[in-house]
């Protein structure tokens, strides 16, 4: 589903500086490269404005003192997070289809508002609570006594084990499991002794949460993430971990039990808290970083790198130290590869 706006209009929406003829009719936002005469598209630095000169977009986001030869224009502090907004508008969601699919169970006692849309094979278990419009794709299931929040969707094969808390206006992608169990053990001479637990989890307002991530139970109290928390594909969030507000934690990342994350952080890709870490707030963990146990990282607005987290321009330097060494193999014919450890070495 696409909508249609005057430049006019978006002007408003987007609260920008309008240049151009206001009934000028868009129909979507598209790259430089490939935009039309009837799409709007958008310039984020300098570099881009060589580009501009060479699209048929019919409008640009741009920046106040872009210089965008006469072109109609939107001009906003940040084209970037402009054009996130204009795409939402121009392609909001699919509105929700109230109803209850032939195929779905819904226990006797749980409460289901009429506003609701519940899916081929969806199962709403005994006591569950849905809040207004919120919408279960197919093979969902939410479990005994669990709570989902007004306006918010579960695509096709989310699980929410019993007894978690959803909040509103949330969207959980594919495959996204919430509630499993965490994975505590005890090592003994006969092996793994499982602690239970018997936690819960609460997601704030906001929260989404992509493809086939997952975000475990707490041992006796609650995983928490705050509002407006976005996880990407593939993470995992374990026990008793605490996510705060606003909170970017990017795709393949793994959070170990107990560790907290504080508001505005950031974790790249593959990153890494062991159990109890950590990360305050607004300080961003680079891709593949690491903080070990009880380990403590706080700077506000700093990037960090590495399995040792080190100041971004730090970590850049010591990557031309290792370059030019010799010590990191492939990374081009003038390295010197690194002999081979002597067995047992």
């Amino acid at each position: 589903m696409s909508a249609a706006f005057t430049l006019g209009e978006l002007a408003t929406r987007l609260a920008a500086q309008l240049e151009g003829p206001e009934a000028l009719r868009l129909t979507g936002l598209a790259p430089l490269e490939s935009a039309g005469p009837e799409q709007l598209t958008f310039v984020k630095d300098v570099r881009h404005l060589a580009l501009l000169a060479r699209s048929r977009a019919g409008a640009v986001l741009c920046r106040p003192k872009d210089d965008v030869g006469g072109r109609p224009a939107l001009r906003v502090a940040n084209p970037r997070l402009a054009a996130a907004r204009a795409v939402a508008l121009f392609r909001p969601l699919p509105p929700v289809e109230a109803g209850r699919h032939p195929q779905c169970s819904v226990a006797p006692d749980a409460r289901v508002p009429a506003s609701c849309q519940v899916g081929p094979f969806a199962v709403v278990e005994r006591g569950a609570v849905l809040g207004e419009r919120v919408a279960l794709g197919p093979h969902c299931v939410v479990g005994a006594n669990a709570f989902v929040g007004d306006d918010t969707r579960l695509d096709a094969r989310v699980v929410l084990y019993a007894g978690v808390t959803v909040g509103r206006r949330c969207h959980l992608h594919a495959g996204v499991v919430v509630g499993a169990p965490g994975f505590g053990y005890e090592q003994t001479r006969e092996g793994p002794v499982g602690f239970p637990q018997h936690g819960t989890v609460v997601l704030g307002d906001d929260v989404r949460i992509g493809a086939n991530s997952t975000v475990d139970r707490a041992t006796f109290l609650a995983t928490r993430l705050g509002d407006g928390t976005a996880i990407d594909n593939l993470v995992q969030v374990s026990h008793n971990v605490t996510v705060g507000p606003g909170v970017l934690i990017c795709a393949l990342a793994g959070i170990g039990g107990g560790a907290k994350l504080g508001r505005h952080s950031v974790v790249g890709p593959q990153g890494a808290l062991a159990p109890e870490a950590l990360l305050g707030e607004g300080t961003i963990l680079g891709a593949r970083g690491a903080l070990a146990s009880h380990q403590r990282l706080e700077a506000p607005g700093k990037i960090f790198m590495g399995d040792t987290p080190m100041p971004l321009e730090d970590w850049k330097r010591w990557q031309i130290v290792r370059l030019r060494s010799g010590r990191v193999r492939g990374a081009g014919p003038e390295v010197t590869p690194a002999p081979d450890p002597a067995p047992g070495g």
